[in-house]
């Protein structure tokens, strides 16, 4: 099995990482939507008064496995 987050590579930008990632990966459609996503879940944050930091991260990372084949994922 391959490392496909090797180039998952921490920064004191996660925002810049991750897209960088998905960009290396050849997955700009996975980067607009996890974009999307994370500008609702900020939103969200704001109106419930939670930690906006941890539900931006929660939103940008949680498609990370879209960049393994769907034959190499464990059963």
């Amino acid at each position: 099995m391959s490392d496909y987050f090797a180039d998952l590579i921490p920064s004191g930008d996660l925002a810049a990482a991750v897209a960088r990632f998905y960009r290396m990966a050849g997955r700009p459609d996975t980067l607009a939507h996890v974009s999307l996503v994370a500008t609702e879940a900020e939103g969200l944050a704001e109106e419930l008064g939670v930690d906006r930091a941890a539900v931006n991260l929660a939103a940008l990372a949680h498609d990370l496995a879209a960049v393994v084949p769907v034959a190499e994922m464990p059963d």
